[in-house]
């Protein structure tokens, strides 16, 4: 069995198919429980976070998501401690529990970039880039800032904070565009005038 990860364009279940699958994976929690298997148990939680926020039932799902982080152990490979984290980041994200979002969105980064896992830090910026619009700028950098402070030092060095907090750039309303007249009044366009200056 594999984890599951929440993509971009995943298709969503119909009922039939969410009923479908979630008795499997609960079939699979059982018996990940009952041989002790805390990868089966891990990935079972994960996997039915994701039917349950297919079906749109996102604080189960993120309950479901913390239960499968816990019940990880040090045996866990990179892959299921990233998708893992990322997936209840998600879920806190859709419920507006932004502290929550951004304690699993940044462990989930320190741990790719600690393990040189890069195939989810695309997915992983575009999800702390979403955080900041919805807080906003000064906002997101407050939280984000407390949250760094929170996770465990030896994974604080490997979150990409300047890729996070950096300004971004926003075209004022008073610049002319490069094929408009110069403001300086010389006539020429404003690329081949003052843009440069």
């Amino acid at each position: 069995m594999r984890l599951t990860g929440r993509s971009k364009g995943t298709r969503k279940r119909g009922p039939a198919e969410v009923a479908l699958d979630r008795a499997t994976y609960e079939k699979e929690l059982a018996e990940g429980r009952e041989a002790g298997d805390a990868t089966k148990v891990a990935q079972a939680l994960n996997n039915l976070g994701t039917v349950l926020t297919d079906a749109g039932k996102h604080e189960e799902a993120l309950d479901h998501y913390e239960q499968a982080v816990a019940a990880l152990d040090e045996n866990a490979t990179v892959e299921d401690q990233v998708i893992s984290r990322g997936n209840a980041a998600q879920a806190a994200r859709q419920l507006e529990q932004w502290d929550k979002a951004l304690d699993y969105a940044l462990q989930s980064e320190a741990i790719s970039v600690k393990n040189d896992y890069g195939k989810t830090l695309n997915e992983l910026l575009v999800a702390f880039l979403a955080m900041r619009q919805e807080l906003g700028p000064e906002r997101f950098t407050e939280q984000f800032t407390a949250r760094l402070e929170q996770l465990p030092e030896d994974l604080r060095p490997h979150v990409r904070v300047d890729l996070h907090l950096k300004p971004t750039y926003r075209k004022e309303k008073d610049d002319p565009g490069r094929n408009a007249p110069c403001p300086c009044g010389s006539g020429k366009k404003y690329k081949k005038c003052c843009a440069g200056k």
